[in-house]
């Protein structure tokens, strides 16, 4: 009879996926707010990696009010893309889960404060502007992303196709 291997070792064999999660979020014209990174080129959605421990809904919330200064309410899931590693210079597979942010009020638009050492400035953009000005993965996921929003529905995509 074959031995079984503990738990721990079996589990440490299986294959390891990245997980993102971020928030779209609008000031009262419909414009959606993007960050422009300091450690990396392009702009990017308030949002960061899922942490041990931690749900997406988590990290959103953290993320958000470590990068903003604010905290938010956030609403459904909105989009689920699913990222097959195609660069072996880039992380693993990866999950990124992007929620409805909800609108900000003025009041909190003006209590903004970014942590200066991973942002340098934010933004708020139409969606033609914001799709120049994000990062190739998030500005392909975009326009989904907002048609599910509005749609109140939610989108699963791979690589940043709708499936």
């Amino acid at each position: 009879m074959k031995k079984l291997l503990p738990y721990e070792v079996w589990f440490s064999t299986l294959p390891k996926k990245v997980a993102g999660s971020g928030g779209l979020i609008f000031n009262r014209r419909g414009e959606v707010l993007i960050l422009k990174t300091t450690y990396r080129d392009g702009w990017i959605i308030p949002g960061g990696i899922v942490e041990e421990g931690e749900s997406p809904i988590e990290t959103c919330l953290r993320e958000v009010q470590e990068e903003i200064g604010i905290k938010i309410k956030l609403g459904k899931l909105i989009c689920l893309d699913y990222k097959v590693r195609t660069d072996k210079n880039f992380y693993d597979d990866s999950y990124q889960f992007i929620f409805d942010g909800g609108v900000l009020t003025d009041t909190q638009i003006k209590q903004i404060k970014l942590g200066p050492e991973e942002h340098s400035e934010f933004a708020f953009v139409n969606a033609k502007q914001a799709i120049k000005m994000l990062n190739p993965r998030l500005a392909k996921r975009l326009p989904a992303c907002l048609k599910a929003r509005d749609n109140k529905s939610f989108v699963y995509m791979e690589g940043g196709e709708v499936k």
